[in-house]
């Protein structure tokens, strides 16, 4: 017992954080050096565990579990997601909350914990956003949020019964090899469940208003962090299927077209996001290609996001498209920057974005499949138009 606790140090140091900071915030806030010396805190803990071997293997009686890989999907979790918490009172708790949450599903052998590990990341989500009351659709984002989320969960914990019900078992690895009826229909209400997380059509419907009601730093958090939760679930219990790429194909094409009629920034990225993620799936046969893919994507995401973050919209709020006139005469720098970012998002060669989706491209010809490889460079092409607008808003349109 005492070395399974060891092994999940950084859970127990993210909980007994949003404890501490849920009873006594304010003062814990004053001190700034606190939160630089925490993030250092929790980078040794994941050094220390990934260079312990001895620490690696299952724990608590197989339902969770510890290894090189966990530990490193772990650490590129808290690197994404730590630079977007909004230092608001209860807000910091709720989103360490959502990480808490996050950490559980990756280390997750088991059915139960992996579902109790996606409610507690996703649960936080709908007070971080709901908390904004400053924003005029917040409430609405956040209601919507929930009670379509709720539905998604209901979805996967339904399908969970199924599955336990066609084979007597609850461990992640009961879905290599199974068959039967019973267990094929578990398993697609919990698919279904998961590609709501991921706003795969048909289910994206909630993302557009959600992320517009939503701040900045919020949408950066949710598309990266939320998405990559997501997609380890999935990769732990499906390889791919013809369903699936039909429906990741669908995404790309439908993602890249509704993007197109956005003015809203966060709208416009929240169906950006629905091309990429569309990518992500249909490369889900080949894991390196869709990992590094997704890598590429949550480093431009976030990037965006970040430069807005650190001055790029300081004195002219950025909400629309058209919030960006006058950027390269104000900006240069933060316009060239961002400038980067939307060029890799886009694909334009020679930038990794490029080579990562021509990759999957080439496999999906390879696989035979030339109809989705010809309906996804079609998305792609797309997806150029309203990428470049924001470039074409941003250096040559005078200021406002």
């Amino acid at each position: 017992m005492f070395y399974s606790l060891l092994a999940f140090l950084p859970e127990i140091g993210l909980l007994l954080t949003a404890c501490a900071l849920l009873l006594d915030h304010d003062r814990l806030l004053k001190h700034p050096l606190i939160s630089f010396v925490w993030v250092l805190f929790m980078a040794g803990i994941l050094a220390v565990l990934i260079v312990n071997p001895g620490l690696h293997g299952e724990h608590f009686c197989g339902t969770m579990g510890v290894d090189l890989l966990t530990l490193s999907q772990k650490g590129l979790i808290l690197a994404f997601g730590l630079p977007w918490i909004e230092k608001q009172g209860e807000s910091i708790a709720l989103y360490l909350l959502s990480l808490l949450g996050v950490c559980i599903v990756i280390s997750s052998h088991h059915m139960i914990t992996a579902y109790v590990g996606l409610e507690l990341h996703v649960l936080p989500l709908y007070g971080i956003i709901a908390l904004r009351r400053d924003r005029p659709f917040s409430m609405e984002a956040s209601l919507k949020y929930f009670i379509l989320g709720t539905l998604a969960s209901l979805f996967i914990l339904y399908g969970m019964g199924l599955v336990y019900a066609s084979t007597g078992r609850m461990d992640l690895g009961v879905f290599q090899g199974q068959t039967g009826h019973l267990f094929q229909g578990g398993l697609f209400f919990i698919m279904a469940g998961i590609l709501f997380k991921l706003a795969i059509v048909p289910f994206h419907g909630w993302i557009g208003d959600v992320y517009e009601g939503s701040t900045n730093d919020q949408v950066a958090f949710m598309g990266v962090v939320s998405k990559c939760m997501a997609l380890f679930l999935l990769f732990r219990l499906v390889q791919g299927s013809t369903l699936l790429s039909w429906l990741a194909v669908a995404s790309i094409v439908m993602g890249a077209f509704m993007a197109l009629r956005q003015h809203n920034i966060r709208r416009l990225f929240a169906y950006g996001s629905i091309h990429h993620m569309g990518f992500v799936l249909v490369g889900l046969d080949v894991s390196f290609s869709c990992l590094l893919y997704f890598l590429v994507y949550a480093f431009a995401f976030n990037g965006f996001f970040f430069i807005l973050k650190i001055g790029a919209n300081k004195g002219h709020p950025v909400e629309r498209v058209e919030d960006f006139k006058g950027l390269f005469e104000r900006k240069p720098l933060h316009a060239g920057f961002l400038a980067l970012m939307v060029f890799v998002l886009a694909g334009i060669p020679p930038l990794p974005g490029f080579w990562t989706k021509f990759n999957i491209l080439i496999e999906i010809a390879e696989r035979g499949q030339y109809g989705q490889a010809f309906l996804a460079l079609g998305g792609s092409l797309v997806a150029l138009v309203y990428y470049l607008n924001i470039l074409r808003v941003m250096f040559f349109e005078g200021d406002r």
